[in-house]
């Protein structure tokens, strides 16, 4: 029997399949806090607010076997109106997939098969930030005239097996390991500096506000990409501090005379810290604060027994002084049978791509 899929289509029961969902979650691999129930009920009522949920569901019996949590909006896509499907938390998750227990690739495919025809004459499929080694982008339709498909990230991810912070400390260049331990005497410049670890909601929520200010201080806010120089993302982030289990945030803080120089906030899940958001004050470059924050952060998970910092995307190279493992994303696209949009799949992801091998572009 062809398993069958139903789409969600309101919020309210949407939440109403939170416990099964991160029941779901809890089995299956590559779980992180993006899919958690919580982290994509914020979003879908703050940045996401313009949007109809799209949550396509496979059931077994009463029990959640799979989901594809989407969401349906309009949109251009290189000038062409359309109707889209993206996933729910688009642009703030960096690792996103359908939800669906080890080895089910059958769920994967049926959930695939009903995408591939919903798209109909206007509407597409716009998945972002697919892990390439996950079942999602194993069973998705192989490119063809109506598929694109091509890398989008990659995501540093630094394993931690229990050793001893001097150990791990060893494997990274001398250099880097002389800048890092040199930090302090920079700090004793300052004033008086101290490093704090703060987790769960109830210890980190109420810095919301500080870590507001300094990152709409920083140059981040300038050159235009502050997380939180965007009024929804704040909104977001009270509601996903405010949310509790299985979202435990993790904030690192650097305090100069009692004010914030620098922070860095994640989230553990599953064992791994999956760093979020970084952020420094002006003047302060001389300190290598983010580096700094990170390495303490790296530090501090060995100590209390994480199996792996995901580092997510961003300053690629940077992040790789800690000789991280590199994954990576990719995006795929189901575009609409219509032969306007079907022109826009050949330019962008076969002319494209050529040009772009040859130089030209």
């Amino acid at each position: 029997m062809t398993a069958q899929v139903h789409v969600v289509r309101s919020r309210e029961d949407f939440a109403e399949l939170g416990e099964a969902w991160n029941e779901l979650l809890a089995e299956m691999p590559g779980a992180n806090p993006f899919l958690a129930h919580q982290w994509l009920s914020a979003w879908l009522d703050t940045v996401g607010a313009a949007g109809r949920p799209y949550v396509a569901v496979l059931r077994d019996g009463q029990r959640l076997r799979a989901a594809a949590p989407l969401v349906e909006q309009r949109c251009q896509y290189y000038g062409l109106p359309a109707t889209e499907l993206c996933f729910v938390g688009n642009v703030t998750s960096d690792r996103v997939q359908f939800l669906a227990r080890p080895d089910d690739l059958e769920a994967h495919r049926a959930l695939w098969n009903h995408l591939r025809d919903a798209t109909g004459w206007n509407r597409m499929v716009r998945l972002e930030e697919v892990p390439s080694d996950s079942p999602t982008a194993a069973t998705a339709p192989a490119a063809g005239s109506r598929v694109g498909r091509e890398p989008s990230s990659d995501l540093p991810f630094v394993p931690l097996n229990g050793e001893p912070w001097p150990e791990f400390e060893k494997r990274l260049k001398k250099k880097f390991r002389t800048e890092m331990r040199t930090r302090y005497k920079v700090f004793d410049t300052w004033g008086e500096w101290e490093l704090q670890f703060l987790r769960g909601a109830a210890e980190v929520a109420p810095r919301l506000d500080a870590m507001i200010e300094l990152e709409t201080a920083s140059a981040k806010q300038s050159a235009g990409y502050a997380f939180f120089g965007n009024p929804a993302n704040i909104e977001f982030m009270r509601r996903v501090l405010s949310a509790g289990s299985p979202l435990d945030p993790l904030l690192t803080q650097l305090k100069v005379d009692g004010s914030l120089v620098a922070h860095l906030l994640g989230y553990i899940h599953h064992g791994v810290y999956c760093a979020y958001n970084i952020a420094y004050r002006p003047g302060h470059e001389k300190g290598s604060p983010g580096k700094w924050l990170l390495c303490r952060t790296i530090e501090h998970g060995l100590e209390i027994g994480l199996t792996g910092v995901d580092i997510l995307r961003g300053a690629t190279s940077m992040k790789r002084l800690w000789d991280p493992e590199m994954f990576h994303n990719e995006r795929i696209v189901l575009f609409p049978a219509n032969p306007i949009h079907r022109l826009a799949k050949l330019a962008v992801f076969d002319i494209r791509p050529r040009l772009k091998s040859r130089g030209i572009g």
